[in-house]
């Protein structure tokens, strides 16, 4: 089991978390908002829900309440019919346009229960499979936190020996491809590289579905082995599971699947974007007014952002002031870009 530091940064709004190992590498990250945290089917959850219609695989379209949809997999559902309640785990979380999937377990709902969760997770799934040895929260998490994510959600990995990977998600999985560059080391040494940092991106991003690599060169067959060999070696270190890989092609391109449980990265952040500037202007204006004690400040954001804080997130007023004072105001104009419109204010 790996060994990990905790960072966690609660800010007004969102909850983010990183895992650092003992090479001081970010190796998972996590993303939730206050506006989802009811809401938002968590692997290892419980949740009531009613069945919608069969799918053509054998499982049922379910309604988990609350707008969300969702599948139901395994059990006798050939048996089932429309609209009945049942109660289920969740397997996989909803992952960009795709709900979230769940497995039946005994029993069933009668009448017109209230669909929705029944019961939390049995532990914390982002920290399983990790021994956490530190917890680090406050200013140095929340910039660890911003770098890590402002990262990840970039295209380009530089490889310590040089070279880079370039991590572009597709519809099905995702596409990594290997750029030697101007480096000077050889090729199989760079491949080696991307084939550890592939699969450190792979648990960062928390990338699931097909996963391809397109090595440099068509490597022989014992080097195709070393490469495999790489890859899967790093991602049990690092505690990813449901993970499979076919090898890698005389082409040179490694093929591998993985199990979806968790959302990734990209579905964690994607909201609508009044929600993400406003969390964001949230963000910055605390961290301000925690390095500027005793300071007037400004928060400007755009009309369609401070119209979401007011009707969907009223309570960020409260929570503002606990933190750092009622010592700010809002400022409204046509400006989007919240992340330069947080200052302090001059007499």
């Amino acid at each position: 089991m790996i060994e990990a530091r905790l960072f966690s940064d609660e800010a007004v709004g969102e909850r983010r978390r990183a895992l650092v190992d003992d090479k001081n590498r970010i190796f998972r990250l996590d993303v939730e908002r206050e506006s989802e945290t009811n809401s938002l089917p968590r692997t290892g959850e419980t949740w009531r829900v009613r069945l919608v219609e069969p799918a053509l695989d054998g499982g049922w379209r379910i309604d988990l309440g609350g707008g969300r949809e969702g599948m139901l997999r395994g059990g006798q559902g050939r048996q089932w019919s429309n609209g009945r309640h049942l109660v289920g785990r969740v397997v996989a979380e909803p992952w960009r346009d795709k709900g979230a999937v769940l497995k039946p377990l005994e029993g069933t709902i009668s009448g017109e229960a209230k669909l929705g969760r029944v019961a939390a997770a049995d532990g914390d799934v982002f920290v399983r499979g990790v021994t956490v040895v530190e917890t680090v929260s406050g200013p140095d998490a929340r910039g660890l936190l911003d770098a890590a994510i402002e990262a990840a959600m970039g295209t380009e990995c530089a490889l310590a020996g040089g070279g880079r990977i370039w991590v572009e998600p597709i519809r099905a999985g995702t596409v990594i491809d290997v750029d030697r560059g101007s480096a000077k080391a050889g090729v199989h040494e760079i491949n080696l590289a991307a084939a550890k940092e592939a699969a450190l991106q792979v648990s960062l991003r928390g990338l699931s579905g097909l996963i391809f690599i397109d090595f440099i060169g068509s490597p022989g067959k014992a080097k195709a082995g070393e490469l495999a060999g790489a890859f899967l070696e790093e991602a049990k270190r690092l505690g990813l599971k449901g993970i499979d890989c076919l090898g890698v092609s005389r082409f040179g391109v490694l093929q591998a699947a993985r199990v979806r449980e968790r959302r990734d990265l990209y579905s964690a952040l994607d909201c609508q974007a009044a929600e993400r500037e406003a969390l964001d202007g949230l963000r910055y204006l605390e961290t301000l007014g925690v390095s500027e004690r005793g300071a007037q400040l400004e928060l400007e954001l755009s009309s369609r952002a401070a119209e979401w804080l007011k009707t969907s997130f009223p309570a960020w007023e409260e929570q503002m002031a606990d933190r750092i004072g009622h010592r700010w105001r809002l400022v409204v104009t046509d400006r989007v870009d919240a992340r330069t419109a947080v200052r302090t204010r001059r007499s």
